[in-house]
């Protein structure tokens, strides 16, 4: 190799490796510019992510995410055509996912569009058969045509098929305490609170979770209190554990157990710490009757283990504490080391969802 080869093959390595930094500095700037873009929208300023959009994508126009998020920005402008121009485009993209054809679907129902929405949520379905996101929508657009049974058998594939994803249960637990299956309220209302990354939706769970409670541990009827988690009625003793027995009259008849010498009289003495009792003796009942066997429950299962770990009460208090402010916060004030030793045990010992281990109605 002559020395004018060498100098030539010298020149190209430098170009390529100039090249190759200028590349990873754009991508770079081009992400910086997105996560711009994020924040912009998170704080209103939707003119704001679009032009960094725009910048990110004239630097690097190969990821999804930067026209979906200028597609978003234009979504919460209202400027809902615009935005389906860029999302349509997007179905083709190599990098598709639910996302696309939610906020595509979102679109066309802002426009009422409904039609044309709920065929967008079924064509993304069929490419994505497990989106737990594209189940929930396509419910949401049966309740709107009031096709209840369509929306909630939706909402209950979504569990289904995507455990993980927090919103079908969310709204199942919302529709379940009005049709009076209160005892699936509360089971959906709970895995939902410890899946959910929504601190606003988190907040109006505990609330709900700890009212649900009460008017179910005090329902009247015939001018009368009595328990009541599901409209199937108990009309003589039940004899457990009996395999025959539906799950909801199973868990009904355990709480009625549970309550005796608990429960007040009165709602006005009904309190956090009197539902963590509750539902601790319903746990210890459950098991000692080995109807975990009959009816396997993983939400069960987790609560026999924080109570074995001597954690339950500390986790009663952080799920309902919207529903009792003041008895929590007054609680959390004498209870620090438990506050404490709750954080540390929590983190390994965490509420496990996934395909192999989630609680669906179907099941029983």
């Amino acid at each position: 190799m002559n020395h004018f080869t060498i100098i030539i093959l010298f020149f190209i390595i430098n170009c390529i490796s100039l090249l190759s930094a200028q590349d990873i500095d754009s991508t770079q700037k081009a992400n910086e510019l997105y996560l711009n873009a994020i924040q912009s929208i998170n704080s209103g300023k939707y003119d704001s992510a679009i032009s960094e959009c725009d910048s990110a994508m004239g630097l690097d126009s190969k990821p999804i995410a930067y026209p979906y998020e200028k597609a978003f920005a234009l979504y919460k402008k209202n400027q809902f055509d615009e935005a389906i121009k860029i999302l349509d485009s997007l179905t083709n993209h190599v990098e598709v996912n639910p996302q696309i054809y939610q906020l595509l679907g979102n679109s066309y129902d802002a426009l009422d569009n409904a039609e044309k929405s709920l065929e967008v949520y079924k064509n993304g379905l069929s490419k994505f058969p497990k989106s737990g996101r594209l189940f929930y929508e396509i419910g949401i657009n049966y309740i709107a045509q009031k096709e209840v049974r369509k929306a909630l058998s939706y909402w209950e594939n979504g569990i289904i098929n995507e455990p993980q994803y927090s919103n079908n249960y969310f709204i199942l637990s919302k529709y379940y305490y009005k049709a009076g299956f209160t005892v699936w309220s509360v089971l959906y209302g709970e895995i939902f609170s410890n899946l959910t990354e929504s601190e606003f939706k988190a907040k109006e769970m505990s609330h709900l979770l700890f009212d649900f409670y009460k008017k179910s541990f005090y329902f009247l009827k015939d001018s009368a209190f009595t328990i009541q988690f599901t409209t199937n009625m108990i009309t003589s003793p039940i004899k457990r554990p009996n395999k025959d027995l539906p799950f909801d009259m199973a868990y009904q008849s355990v709480m009625q157990d549970a309550a005796k010498g608990i429960l007040p009289a009165d709602t006005l003495s009904f309190s956090i710490d009197i539902l963590y009792q509750l539902r601790k003796k319903f746990i210890e009942l459950w098991y000692a009757e080995n109807l975990e066997k009959t009816f396997p429950n993983v939400l069960f299962d987790w609560h026999k283990m924080l109570i074995e770990e001597d954690i339950f009460e500390v986790y009663n208090y952080f799920l309902f504490n919207e529903g009792a402010p003041d008895e929590t916060k007054s609680w959390v004030s004498r209870n620090q080391l438990k506050i404490k030793r709750f954080k540390e045990l929590i983190q390994e010992n965490m509420l496990k969802i996934d395909e192999n281990h989630f609680l669906n109605m179907y099941q029983y």
